[in-house]
Order: C-alpha cells, then sequence, then structure tokens
C-alpha cells in the first residue's frame, strides 16, 4: 500500500503528570488501500509480528532512524468502503509488559538489570536502544540504577507494575527521546531538554 501524506504521526502517551514514571510511545499513520496486501493480517494476537521502523533524511544525507515499534491489533482500523486510507498504529510496546506475570527467578537484581530484563520479555532483539540518562546517586555514591534490590516485593506484580514502582521509588522516568532511544532520566532532568514532545512528520 502507498503511505498517505502527512499521515504519520509519533506522539508520547501516559504522562498526565510530569513526573509519571512511564511514558509509552505511539506511531499513527495511515496507508492507502491498494489491494496489494491481505490487511487482515495486520490484525494478530502476535505482540511483535511486524515491526514498523521511522527514518529521516536530510537534504540527501543518511538514514536517521527516529522510533521502532510494533503494529498493535487493537490500533487496526480500516474503513470497509473500497480502497480508502487504513488507520495503523505501532507502539513501542512498553505496554505489553501488563499482560506478563513478573517472573525473574533471582532473589537480588540491579536496576539497570532489570530494566534491561523487560525489554527482553517485550522482544528478544528490541528495536529501539535503551539509554540510561539518570545520574542520580545512592549515599553511598554509586549510581541509583546499579543499586542492588530485592525481587521479593515485585512477585505478585506484572513487569509493568514492577518497573513502575521501581522508577516511582527512584523518582525516575522511563520515555521515547528520540533518536531511536528510550531513556531512563532523573524527574529532576526533564526541565528543558524532555518536554512533552509531539512529533508530526510530512
Amino acid at each position: 500500500g502507498g503511505f498517505v501524506g502527512n499521515s504519520l504521526n509519533l506522539a508520547l502517551e501516559n504522562l498526565d503528570t510530569i513526573t509519571a514514571p512511564i511514558g509509552k510511545s505511539v506511531c499513527s499513520f495511515s496507508i492507502y488501500d491498494t489491494d496489494q496486501v491481505e490487511y487482515d493480517d495486520l490484525f494478530t494476537p502476535d505482540a511483535t509480528a511486524y515491526k514498523v521502523v521511522v527514518s529521516t533524511k536530510v537534504d540527501g544525507g543518511e538514514y536517521n532512524t527516529r522510533w521502532s515499534g510494533y503494529v498493535t491489533p487493537d490500533f487496526f482500523a480500516e474503513n470497509l468502503s473500497f480502497r480508502t486510507p487504513i488507520s495503523i498504529s505501532a507502539r513501542d510496546n512498553i505496554g505489553y509488559l501488563n499482560d506478563v506475570d513478573f517472573d525473574l527467578d533471582t532473589a537480588t537484581i540491579t536496576v539497570r538489570e532489570l530494566i534491561q530484563a523487560a525489554f527482553n520479555r517485550i522482544a528478544e532483539d528490541y528495536p529501539m536502544s535503551l539509554s540510561f540518562v539518570t545520574q542520580k546517586q545512592t549515599a553511598e555514591g554509586i549510581l541509583a540504577i546499579d543499586a542492588t534490590i530485592s525481587t521479593y516485593l515485585l512477585r505478585e506484580m506484572s513487569w509493568y507494575e514492577a518497573l513502575e514502582t521501581i522508577l516511582h521509588d527512584l523518582g525516575l522516568q522511563m520515555r521515547w527521546v528520540d533518536n531511536n532511544t528510550i531513556a531512563v532520566l532523573d524527574i529532576s532532568q526533564l526541565g528543558e531538554n524532555f518536554g512533552l514532545q509531539r512529533f508530526n512528520f510530512v
């Protein structure tokens, strides 16, 4: 199918308050139904069946990957009249972790390892980079994300709830920050650098 001009939109969700621990990103776009593809195939329960990559190029330079994610079935919409645009949404799939019970079998883990393990649960080869921007330190002078925590209290939670709890307790936020990156930031770092962003691509 052909891409509908000016239809691509990337937005951060879930950040009702600036201090929310997790921001989820969604990419919406429309394509023309040209009868070349079985669009019903997009409606799959597989959370990582179809990957979407958004890249931009400036004045003949190299392509720069800005965002990656997966088509989410509940956001596939089609008007049944002939050859109208089909609206598709893809997500960074952090929300998928709500459906996965916390199943880590180690008694202790560092915060950094916990976050990486969560993204491994989404996909073994997660399409965006994880960047640990936070500089928050413990009283002992080590980075808070490298502190070891007990997994005991997380056992009754989903992976999403476990992440949300740990990030909230440390005053951290995880969110997409462009350049195909999900960053883990201190709430205090948000300010000007990481305001609420919305991108529209032509």
